[in-house]
């Protein structure tokens, strides 16, 4: 009978329109208080679950969601039904470490709003053994378009940010442990970078510096101009000796 009740009292309760704050405290109620923006419809729900069945080939370029332009509530419905509704991986639990997040390279998350979202273990780059292989060409590619975007306080805790076009992007407070940020893009007069403390060496353009996480830590971030030299191997290839913020994950 509880159970009963509580599948409608939840029915009640989701909301018929498109009220941001009507929809904040639904899924507050639904233990996703992540999720701000009214839920995809089911045609767009759809096309985002017939695009993710995609299998990847480097070869061909061909990702999921490539060039295919991401919201929020896109975002935030693929994190719900992320590996048929486990859901986003948790960093606070040791057991979830081995899962991983969402896998979007190449989409474009261009001035999106990512504020406070689960993003832990997300892959918007080639994986290791991609880049073992790719060609420079391949790896730019991959890369997912975060110009402009608001990750603030987003969770990256060993996300694979490999190639990422972060110019302009808002990443202060994100947390950062064990973050792949080798080969990605930080070009910018403006660069926001994590924890609002980027102390660069000489200029504010983001080529270059270092980032200072909450517990103290200090990460280098090469120039782009060394960057794209050490980002290839002896052969071309994408190359992985570089290490990771946090502690030199291999993303």
């Amino acid at each position: 009978m509880s159970d009963q009740y509580e599948a409608r009292t939840l029915a009640i309760l989701r909301p018929l329109n498109d009220d941001k704050e009507t929809w904040a405290e639904y899924w507050m109620h639904q233990g996703q208080p992540w999720r701000t923006e009214p839920e995809i419809d089911s045609e767009r729900q759809k096309y985002l679950d017939e695009r993710r069945q995609i299998t990847p080939d480097l070869t061909e370029g061909i990702y999921p969601f490539k060039n295919i332009k991401l919201t929020r509530a896109d975002v935030e419905w693929l994190l719900a039904t992320h590996e048929h509704g486990r859901g986003p991986v948790d960093w606070s639990d040791e057991y979830m470490w081995r899962r991983k997040g969402l896998n979007l390279p190449g989409a474009d998350l261009r001035q999106t709003n990512l504020n406070n979202l689960p993003l832990t273990r997300i892959q918007v780059g080639l994986s290791q053994e991609e880049r073992m292989v790719a060609t420079p060409e391949q790896c730019e590619m991959a890369g997912v378009h975060l110009e402009g975007a608001n990750i603030h306080w987003a969770h990256l805790e060993r996300a694979s940010l490999f190639g990422a076009y972060l110019a302009e992007a808002n990443l202060s407070r994100a947390p950062l442990e064990e973050t792949f940020l080798v080969g990605a893009h930080l070009e910018s007069k403006s660069y926001r970078s994590p924890f609002s403390k980027m102390l660069p060496h000489g200029g504010s353009s983001g080529r270059g510096g270092t980032l200072q996480s909450t517990s103290g830590r200090s990460f280098s971030q090469q120039s782009p101009s060394r960057e794209s030299q050490s980002a290839r191997g002896p052969s071309g290839r994408c190359s992985t000796q570089a290490g990771a913020f946090g502690g030199g994950y291999p993303a």
